[in-house]
């Protein structure tokens, strides 16, 4: 958000993450000055006629947070460079393991290093990825100014966390299926299950 100015728009999914949700709505509206759109990334035609002429970034989760509401982010990509827009991605539910958004045509990727990265519940950390030079760049100016970074054993427990990452997301993600098709089949006491490993997800496919 610090790459923003006052006036400045970033149009955001509902369904993200608490804690940036109401930095949005709070801090960065009132204090920064930053306003903010909720769109639905699954109806694109309806989030191009959103877009104006102070949208800055399109932001989103996918899978979201916490109901694992999928995108299609190479789509939004897509819309994103059509009308010159940063595309930012909150990618800390799939990890590195499952996803790139990078790869997807995403310009900026973050993570919560806390969770799947860090594995071990403690690890206080966050990342912000980009393969663009000038975003690089003036992410470096920015983190230097305000003192956003991480501590040299921070560092090692992410490095200790990404050795085993492949191994324990692969596992969670063996477990979470059993899980899911476990409660889908009890229909007697369970009305939804929303897990996009299922089958029957209606956005398996993406």
């Amino acid at each position: 958000m610090h790459l923003l100015k006052p006036g400045d728009e970033v149009l955001t999914a509902p369904d993200i993450y608490g804690g940036a949700m109401g930095y949005f709505m709070q801090e960065a509206t009132e204090s920064q000055g930053i306003n903010f759109k909720l769109v639905d990334y699954q109806k694109l035609d309806e989030v191009e006629k959103q877009i104006g002429p102070k949208t800055k970034f399109l932001y989103l989760e996918s899978p979201s947070n916490p109901i694992l509401k999928i995108y299609d982010i190479a789509k939004v990509a897509i819309l994103a460079k059509k009308h010159s827009l940063k595309l930012i991605v909150d990618n800390t539910f799939l990890s590195p393991y499952f996803q790139n958004p990078l790869k997807l045509g995403a310009d900026i990727v973050i993570h919560s290093c806390t969770k799947s990265i860090g594995g071990h519940s403690d690890l206080i950390m966050g990342a912000v990825c980009t393969n663009d030079p000038e975003v690089n760049g003036k992410m470096v100016s920015i983190q230097k100014s305000l003192g956003a970074c991480a501590g040299p054993f921070e560092c090692y427990l992410a490095m200790r966390g990404i050795k085993t990452l492949g191994i324990r997301m692969k596992a969670s993600a063996e477990s979470a299926l059993k899980l899911a098709e476990y409660l889908q089949s009890r229909t007697d006491k369970v009305s939804n299950v929303y897990y996009p490993g299922l089958s029957t997800h209606p956005l398996h496919d993406i």
